[in-house]
């Protein structure tokens, strides 16, 4: 699930971060949907879906960036429900995921949350599990 799960949060916020038209689109329907300080929020939740998604992928403080993950998509809904629905973006080549796609992004984060990493991680080689 973690690879999943992170490796499409990576290809989704990939271009937000590192593309100017992915970031103006993903800007743009920030702005359309009436969410606060839409300049900062894009780079961060970009960098968030990029970064965290690489860190899930790899097994790196899953437990973490899955409440984080859990957070950005339960407010990334909330605010498109808000506003009637997502935008359309600039470019529809690159279009953003719709509800469902969130919805499923939601609950691999919150079973990634709740269950952590797993036997396979990084976090499993770096940190020594207690011993009873």
């Amino acid at each position: 699930m973690r690879i999943i799960v992170g490796g499409g949060l990576a290809y989704h916020g990939y271009p937000k971060i590192f593309t100017v038209s992915g970031h103006m689109s993903f800007l743009h329907i920030m702005q359309g949907m009436g969410v606060p300080f839409p300049e900062f929020l894009s780079w961060f939740v970009g960098a968030l879906e990029f970064f965290g998604g690489l860190a899930l992928f790899t097994g790196l403080l899953v437990s973490w960036f899955g409440l984080l993950i859990a957070i950005e998509m339960t407010i990334n809904i909330a605010s498109a429900l808000m506003h009637g629905g997502f935008p359309p973006p600039l470019n529809p080549n690159q279009p953003l995921p719709g509800y469902e796609q969130s919805l499923l992004y939601l609950s691999g984060a919150v079973a990634l949350w709740i269950g952590g990493s797993g036997g396979f991680s990084i976090t499993r080689m770096v940190v020594p599990r207690p011993t009873v």
